[in-house]
């Protein structure tokens, strides 16, 4: 079997194995969600009397009122709520990796099932729509622009050049490694500004759904480390199908995939920090990008395991700085934001 063969094989089989899973999931969420109707109607009773007057609150606009947010989370249709929206996305997902194995007309290695970057918003924002309408979506949109909650300037310092930072310190690293390097160098600086345009609109697709709709309930209720292991492993499963469809050998997309948990702890906390900016993550995910086909030469000598190493370094060093529960709580300077 040759190796394209193969690769169709694999991309056939794991979106064949995620649609059954998702099958597997509408029907156990429907069995829970009756299960826990019969069990509790006095709870939804009074949850219903209790919200009669207020207007509806997306689940994603955490209330700073303890009480009030317990009081929506723990009714069971609002509880269902990310499962519904993980479902969603991974359904969505599978037309874009069983149709999108050719490659975009583009000079960098992505294929046409790169696309499935604007599934994550278009799973919010049908969940949004149910909820509140064309108001809610708004409102999600909306979210994209959110450049006012960031207060404390300073931290545009590491949502912006943290990446770049951490590339540099990868090509060194290889160069003294002695690891294979092109030759001659291609830097595509004059292409920047739309690298930038592209990145930023497809990242928006997904950072309106991680970190606009599903980041929230999740830290609230496991803390911001542990949400962003969640979220960072769903996020790397999810992009397991793309990295096979662009040629990518196993090691290659193991050590990529450490590497997208990794930066999911960088990116949740770049959004705790900055006043919960989705914006502000945006441009974070829009640097990842960015400056991974900014690598020599665009990014086709990009060893993951040497820059997933320095992410997982640097995700550990914020851990620690900041704290595992909040990762927003400087141990040593209080930092004002």
């Amino acid at each position: 079997m040759n190796t394209n063969s193969y690769s169709a094989s694999l991309v056939l089989g794991l979106a064949s194995f995620s649609l059954a899973l998702v099958i597997a999931g509408v029907q156990l969420y429907r069995r829970n969600q009756a299960r826990g109707e019969a069990d509790a109607p006095q709870d939804d009773m009074q949850f219903e009397k209790s919200t009669d007057h207020e207007e509806p609150i997306p689940a994603q606009d955490l209330p700073e009122n303890r009480e009030a947010h317990e009081k929506i989370y723990t009714n069971t249709p609002q509880r269902n709520l990310l499962l519904q929206y993980f479902l969603l996305v991974f359904v969505l997902a599978v037309p874009f990796w069983l149709f999108g194995g050719g490659k975009l007309p583009l000079p960098i290695n992505l294929p046409v099932g790169a696309l499935v970057t604007f599934v994550p918003v278009t799973a919010a924002a049908i969940l949004y729509y149910r909820q509140s309408g064309f108001t809610g979506v708004k409102q999600l949109l909306k979210k994209a622009v959110d450049y006012q909650k960031i207060k404390n300037k300073n931290w545009y310092l590491p949502t912006l050049f943290l990446m770049p930072l951490i590339y540099v310190l990868s090509y060194a690293v290889m160069r003294l490694a002695g690891l294979p390097l092109p030759d001659p160098i291609q830097i595509p600086l004059l292409i920047v500004p739309i690298f930038f345009l592209m990145f930023f609109i497809g990242d928006a697709g997904e950072e309106l759904g991680w970190s606009g709709y599903a980041i929230d309930p999740i830290q609230d209720r496991w803390g911001a480390f542990k949400a962003s292991l969640i979220l960072g492993v769903v996020w790397a499963i999810w992009h397991v199908i793309p990295f096979v469809q662009t040629g990518n050998p196993p090691m290659w997309i193991v050590w990529k995939s450490l590497s997208t948990v990794a930066l999911r702890i960088l990116i949740v906390w770049i959004y705790n920090n900055t006043g919960k900016s989705v914006f502000a993550v945006i441009l974070f995910h829009d640097m990842v990008n960015v400056s991974e086909f900014l690598f020599p030469n665009y990014g086709s000598h990009l060893d993951p395991f040497v820059t997933g190493l320095i992410t997982l370094l640097t995700a550990a060093i914020v851990i620690f700085g900041w704290g595992a529960k909040t990762l927003a709580r400087y141990r040593y300077v209080s930092v004002s934001r």
